[in-house]
């Protein structure tokens, strides 16, 4: 009996340990690389023959949806009255749960601007953050657990193309990104989740100038086994930090001519011990080693390769660092240990959302929604479908035996059929 007791609790962990990383907690997913476990996922996104449900939007937005115990959380712009709203939508059937008005913008475009960041989740919990800077804590069943406004308390993030930066949970904490060009410090802070009170700011100082100090990337955790650590990219800088206190480990001093645009988008990505970044404009993949103090520039750097992305984030999955490369469009496959490339496939269409990747396939959106699902060792293209509903900014999320997709009308999921 209690061996049978032993392989039934042996099985249960499992499967909690499964759905840990095959929910999408965060704009990064579950292991912060732009992939993730899920399974059974479909080989097409196409509301003609295997969507599940779709249900409308009230307006607008840029943010990607994350997801646990079968809840889905999105941020969207109410295109009349200028609200930034907080919604929670049930994954099984597309039922909207509830909805709460954050913050309120000057009108419906700065409130759909304002929706770039992405939510974060516990599974308990979520917290929203919208460019606006007000920031909102609810519970699951949508109760409200605190708000507060970082721009009043901290200074604002007048970042050129708007704030974008999302929040990430990591060691029960909140990191907030504020890297920008206006008059006041840069600075990232640390805040308690369940009160949203600050347990550490510090200021980010760089020699960068005009556009060049603006980061629209969101922070992560660094490359070492333990976690310990959190990168944080932009304003000609990388730099890694203690996570618990905030100090600062080490940087690399990017951009040596000082170009006056070289603002960064593409959030960083850590795999094999290395921390891997994108110069601006599609220039030079960076291969960071962890280790060592200081300036570590001329010392710690693995490998480079160009051409880079420029917009979308790139996604590691099975040592393969996936990219959508600035101008062309093209998706790229390198090596993550080497840089070595592996394949190149040639895609269409202006492409912000990230590239996705999850159960051997990679899931690309073009920002005017078109919509490919291709696998990922050939870099065979499965399908393309035109989603046909305007603008997209939101990457896909996969979650075990379906695919959620945002348009600008629609909340979409996609199964396998």
């Amino acid at each position: 009996m209690r061996f049978i007791n032993c392989i039934i609790v042996g099985l249960l962990t499992i499967a909690s340990v499964h759905a840990a990383t095959t929910d999408w907690p965060q704009w990064r997913g579950p292991t912060f690389q732009g992939s993730s476990e899920a399974r059974d996922l479909p080989d097409r996104l196409d509301p003609a023959s295997n969507q599940l449900w779709a249900t409308p939007l009230p307006g607008p937005g840029s943010g990607t949806p994350v997801v646990a115990q079968g809840r889905i959380f999105l941020n969207a712009a109410n295109k009349t009255t200028g609200e930034c709203l907080a919604l929670c939508v049930n994954l099984a059937d597309g039922k909207l749960l509830w909805q709460k008005v954050v913050s309120k913008a000057k009108d419906a475009k700065n409130a759909a601007e304002a929706t770039h960041p992405s939510p974060v989740t516990d599974g308990q919990r979520v917290w929203f953050l919208f460019g606006t800077g007000d920031m909102a804590a609810f519970d699951a069943a949508g109760k409200p657990l605190w708000t507060r406004t970082i721009f009043r308390d901290h200074g604002d993030s007048p970042n050129k193309f708007g704030y974008a930066s999302s929040p990430l949970l990591f060691r029960d904490r909140l990191y907030i990104q504020a890297l920008h060009g206006g008059q006041g410090a840069s600075y990232v802070l640390a805040l308690d989740p369940t009160t949203g009170k600050d347990l550490f700011r510090i200021e980010r100082p760089t020699e960068a100038v005009d556009e060049s100090r603006d980061s629209y990337t969101t922070p992560i955790p660094g490359p070492t086994a333990d976690k310990s650590e959190l990168v944080i990219f932009g304003a000609d800088l990388l730099t890694l930090y203690d996570a618990d206190s905030g100090k600062e480990k080490w940087r690399v001093t990017l951009n040596p001519k000082r170009s006056p645009v070289w603002r960064i988008i593409p959030t960083p990505v850590c795999s094999n011990g290395l921390v891997l970044c994108a110069d601006a404009r599609g220039g030079h993949w960076r291969a960071i080693r962890n280790g060592g103090t200081g300036d570590v520039t001329q010392t710690m750097q693995a490998w480079d390769s160009k051409p880079a992305t420029d917009t979308p984030s790139p996604a590691v999955y099975k040592g393969s660092l996936y990219f959508v490369n600035f101008p062309k469009s093209a998706l790229i496959r390198l090596d993550v240990a080497s840089g070595t490339k592996k394949g190149e496939l040639a895609l269409s269409g202006e492409i912000f959302p990230s590239p996705i990747a999850a159960d051997g396939k990679i899931f690309c959106l073009t920002t005017a929604g078109i919509a490919s699902v291709i696998d990922a060792e050939s870099l065979t293209l499965l399908n393309q479908t035109d989603l046909g509903e305007g603008k997209m900014n939101s990457s896909v999320v996969p979650v075990d035996g379906h695919v959620l997709v945002r348009t600008a009308k629609n909340l979409r999921c996609f199964i396998k059929k």
